[in-house]
């Protein structure tokens, strides 16, 4: 689903500087949800940034998020697939012949050779996906901290807002 995300201000040009046209003002600087936005952001303030700037960067932030979901899903699957070939390994005599793919290359060898190191690429396929999940943890929190800073809302955020307010209405 595309993210079209819509800034919860409009700006209005005066005199070629852009001033917020509602009452609705994000955070300043000096309060405790703009610090712990810009904390969360990396720490380091951002220079003056136009409101497309702010969007496309909401927009990168969004789609980096994605790929590392991506990412670690990809991961976590070829880690249950490794689990799974160790489970069936485990079972079998170490001199019986095993085959293993090695860049390309059906490998003949025993299950003595190649569990042990189906188990240390497992063990590392682990340490990639904790990393990942980290990192997605960390971009994830960036990106809700940008979009509180900056009062980004999604497209669906809007249609919501509107429907809440067409039932009220009625």
């Amino acid at each position: 689903v595309p993210l079209d995300p819509v800034p919860a201000r409009t700006m209005a040009a005066t005199n070629g500087s852009a001033a917020p046209a509602e009452e609705s003002q994000p955070p300043t600087a000096s309060s405790p949800a703009a610090a712990a936005a810009g904390a969360a952001a990396g720490g380091e303030e951002e220079p003056n940034l136009s409101q497309q700037q702010i969007i496309e960067r909401y927009k990168e932030m969004r789609t980096r998020c994605q790929e590392l979901a991506e990412k670690g899903a990809n991961m976590r699957q070829d880690l249950e697939e490794h689990q799974s070939v160790i489970r069936r390994l485990s079972s079998m005599d170490s001199g019986r012949k095993a085959y293993r793919l090695l860049g390309g290359v059906l490998t003949e060898q025993t299950v003595g050779e190649v569990l042990p190191a189906v188990t240390s690429t497992a063990a590392n396929i682990t340490a990639v996906v904790n990393q990942t999940e980290a990192d997605l943890a960390r971009l994830d929190a960036e990106t809700k901290a940008w979009k509180v800073k900056y009062g980004i809302r999604t497209q669906a955020e809007v249609e919501a807002e509107r429907a809440a307010a067409g039932r009220r209405a009625a």
